[in-house]
């Protein structure tokens, strides 16, 4: 995903770590890579925190081929959760005009035993296809 930088704690470090090599290896865009078709799905991970026994993250994610919400899933330790981008974001709104604001996810996984963990958080490209 891409966007504003990621904020988060010392601890949640290696949840950085494990996001970028998520995407290089399911050979998704790089934050940092340019899509040529336009249709590629963009957003930002904003937060990643400690939160209530669990990881909290914070974004925004849309699909331009649609202003529909669109799926961001979340996934730690093998279990991936699902949660619909449909949180009002104005500012989104503002930046794609005729998305519409309502693209924002934040989620809190877990209760988690303590320690260290990776989180991945990603969309996949499903609008447009048959």
């Amino acid at each position: 995903m891409i966007g504003s930088p990621m904020a988060y704690p010392r601890r949640s470090a290696v949840a950085a770590v494990v996001l970028a090599a998520a995407l290089v290896a399911s050979a998704c865009l790089a934050p940092t890579q340019f899509d040529p078709t336009g249709r590629a799905p963009i957003g930002s991970l904003d937060v990643v925190v400690n939160a209530a026994g669990g990881i909290r993250v914070r974004g925004w994610a849309l699909d331009p081929e649609t202003s529909a919400p669109i799926k961001v899933k979340v996934g730690v330790a093998g279990v991936v959760r699902e949660v619909t981008a449909n949180l009002d974001r104005p500012d989104v709104g503002r930046a794609y005009p005729g998305k519409g604001p309502r693209h924002g996810f934040d989620y809190t996984f877990g209760p988690l035993d303590p320690g260290l963990r990776g989180i991945c958080v990603w969309v996949d490209n499903t609008v447009g296809r048959g």
